[in-house]
């Protein structure tokens, strides 16, 4: 008895910024670690579909609003194996600590939380073994007060206690926290500031992505500045401020003002970099740089600010000096 092939469902409803893209160029950007004569060979099998009709011609391009589908065997390689690890952990990621508050510098790849893959790390599972931290040291656990995506890195908060995780936890609903984001995004916007308003739809449980909606979504509010311009590869670095806290909040509102963020494979269609960036770009370029936030009920506002990731700051150096790094 031979074991049942797995197969590779995609369902895309096509934005304003993936129209216009070659079938095949869009898909190895929808679908991780597919090459574009592997989109041909599916394209030639009858399983691309087009608003319900077979994909014929790789160089066909879609609408906003189209419907693209592809349902075939799944010859990929398990991302899992091929995905690059987290950058290491240790206790220099640590960057506020208190009695019963913890600050982390996430690391990108890293999870925020458990997945239904028990082989994946994520942030407390990692931080229960750092040195320094004994079980007898955490007799309640740790506890996750906010959540940052698998590729964003940045500012992540955790409490030791029930308590402050609640007294935290409750500040982001209340809007009571102060958020800066570094993004490195194609484009270079006209207003050196601006602010969006988006209503935005819940996390489709099927695809994991956010749509734009005119109707029944949430409201989403975020200040956008311009902190350095690259104009040779049309490429910029904001600061994103978000009022509110939606899902995927400043990955779909960049993606909505024409401004992509570089590396985003969910949101944004692939556009041409210079070797020596694409050759460093393994995650989206997304850091939770500040967070302002009361660590008890009578202390004044409490700024943490955690430094770039590693590969974030690769990309920076290579677009500031047109040289590799380390040369």
């Amino acid at each position: 008895m031979t074991n049942k092939q797995k197969m590779l469902y995609l369902k895309e409803k096509i934005s304003g910024s993936q129209a216009n893209i070659p079938v095949d160029k869009l898909l190895t950007v929808l679908v991780d670690s597919f090459s574009r004569r592997q989109i041909r060979k599916e394209l030639d099998a009858g399983h691309i579909t087009l608003n319900g009709r077979r994909v014929r011609r790789a160089s066909q391009t879609a609408r906003a609003g189209d419907l693209l589908e592809l349902r075939c065997p799944d010859h990929r390689r398990s991302p899992e194996k091929r995905q690059l690890q987290p950058e290491t952990l240790d206790p220099s990621h640590i960057i506020y600590q208190d009695d019963h508050t913890i600050c982390l510098n996430k690391p990108p790849f890293l999870l925020s939380q458990a997945s239904k893959n028990q082989n994946h790390p994520h942030v407390i599972s990692v931080m229960q073994k750092l040195p320094g931290f004994q079980p007898q040291d955490l007799p309640e656990g740790l506890f996750l007060c906010h959540r940052l995506d698998k590729e964003t890195s940045g500012v992540l908060l955790l409490a030791s206690q029930p308590q402050q995780a609640e007294f935290l936890m409750n500040q982001f609903r209340e809007r009571k926290t102060k958020k800066q984001y570094l993004a490195l995004c194609h484009g270079i916007p006209a207003d050196k500031e601006w602010k969006s308003t988006h209503f935005l739809s819940p996390i489709d449980k099927q695809t994991g992505n956010v749509r734009v909606v005119h109707s029944g979504g949430k409201k989403a509010v975020t200040s956008f500045r311009l902190l350095e311009a690259f104009p040779e590869h049309k490429l910029s670095l904001l600061s994103c401020s978000p009022d509110t806290g939606r899902g995927h909040q400043i990955r779909v509102q960049l993606e909505a003002c024409g401004f992509s963020i570089v590396g985003d494979k969910r949101y944004g269609a692939r556009k041409a970099l210079p070797p020596s960036v694409e050759s460093l770009i393994s995650h989206h370029l997304l850091h939770a740089r500040k967070l302002g936030f009361f660590p008890a009920a009578e202390s004044p506002m409490l700024w943490v600010e955690a430094a770039l990731p590693t590969s974030f700051q690769k990309v920076l150096d290579v677009l500031r000096t047109g040289k590799t790094h380390g040369k």
